[in-house]
């Protein structure tokens, strides 16, 4: 299971910039029907509806809420002959960096599929639930869909390009580029409401320090007098105590796995994921080994 990075204070005007991102984001999607089809727009309108915080817990067994994160995520999930699929965000807390990316996802497909071209059987295989016989009886890392997206390395990159639901896009660390111009650029790929795993350590599986987020954009700063942008996102952590927008320097990211979804369409396919019958075991042997970034990119692109 990935774990989350805790994310210290930033200075105010950091903070002031993160608040106006969110905003900024609602704007932009205010008025844009699911019809339309912009994914990043329903995702960014969907970040702004969603209260923050709630609470933050990857622990499996917990006394100080009323639910853990994963049983939470199975309350927000609910499926009717009548109504469809509904998700209730406000019924997933706590949460941690990979359930609240992967629930801000499912809700965003709930939007945008108001054609329903996705399926009651696509719904039930990503649904977060439990697998019977299983230690902890949830699913394991590799494991259907959310299996996919919870494990260590580039887990919700393999489940999009797994389904055929959009790009991977590699960006790494300062020393990867010729100039720092360059590293610049790199980031500039990156769009608000895609989604992103952070990597803040050289590892990749095992010993990594990663997060799961959604971009939220960039701000030009400095640190120590040098060039060194901040990149916003939103996710769940310990400094929001959930849900809610945080921020890191560039140069505190070794690397970055970027996913565009641009068919969000081919989630309709996602039966083809559904556990327990399904179990990718590379991404399960992340919890045991670290790969190299060699490895990892034959994966994803």
């Amino acid at each position: 299971m990935m774990m989350d990075v805790y994310v210290g204070k930033v200075r105010r005007a950091a903070i002031f910039m993160c608040v106006w991102l969110l905003i900024a984001g609602a704007a932009s999607a205010r008025g844009v029907s699911a019809g339309t089809k912009s994914w990043n727009r329903i995702v960014l309108r969907e970040i702004a509806k969603t209260e923050n915080g709630g609470g933050y817990s990857t622990v499996r067994q917990t006394s100080l809420y009323p639910q853990t994160s994963w049983t939470g995520m199975k309350r927000a999930w609910s499926y009717s002959r009548k109504n469809g699929i509904s998700i209730r965000m406000e019924l997933a807390r706590p949460s941690f960096c990979s359930s609240a990316s992967y629930m801000m996802l499912l809700k965003a497909l709930s939007v945008w599929d108001e054609d329903a071209v996705i399926g009651k059987k696509a719904w039930i295989a990503l649904r977060p639930y439990t697998v019977k016989g299983m230690k902890y009886k949830v699913q394991d890392d590799g494991v259907g869909c959310f299996g996919y997206a919870n494990a260590n390395g580039p887990g919700v990159a393999m489940l999009v390009k797994t389904i055929g639901a959009g790009k991977n896009i590699y960006i790494g660390g300062r020393k990867d580029y010729p100039s720092a111009a360059k590293w610049r650029k790199a980031w500039k790929k990156a769009k608000k409401g895609d989604f992103l795993k952070l990597f803040f350590n050289s590892a990749i599986g095992r010993d990594e320090l990663g997060h799961q987020v959604i971009f939220m954009g960039t701000q030009k700063a400095y640190k120590d007098g040098v060039r060194d942008d901040l990149i916003y996102y939103w996710s769940s952590q310990q400094s929001t105590n959930g849900y809610g927008i945080a921020c890191r320097h560039a140069s505190e990211i070794r690397r970055a796995v970027l996913t565009k979804i641009t068919n969000p369409e081919a989630f309709a396919e996602a039966d083809v994921l559904l556990p327990p019958n399904r179990k990718n075991r590379w991404l399960g042997s992340l919890l045991r080994k670290n790969v190299s970034v060699k490895a990892m990119k034959r994966r994803i692109q």
